[in-house]
């Protein structure tokens, strides 16, 4: 059940990211900082988004791809 609510809510995402680079404003923001952490908590139990979902792909690449991201800070 949960997984079901979690990838409607993607699917969302997704739909927003296709005509934004981030999710709240024109940059990078708070916003961008707990959605990929909830993502990256969600690899703990070995799941990750599922691929149809495009948008919200390039939106998780674009953050991790960020300098602090990459120094794990």
């Amino acid at each position: 059940y949960n997984r079901l609510s979690a990838e409607r809510f993607m699917k969302t995402l997704d739909a927003h990211l296709a005509t934004r680079t981030f999710l709240a404003l024109d940059r990078f923001t708070i916003a961008d900082i707990v959605g990929v952490v909830g993502l990256d908590f969600a690899r703990l139990v070995k799941y990750s988004p599922p691929a149809e979902f495009a948008h919200l792909a390039r939106w998780l690449e674009t953050c991790r791809a960020r300098p602090a991201a990459k120094a794990g800070v």
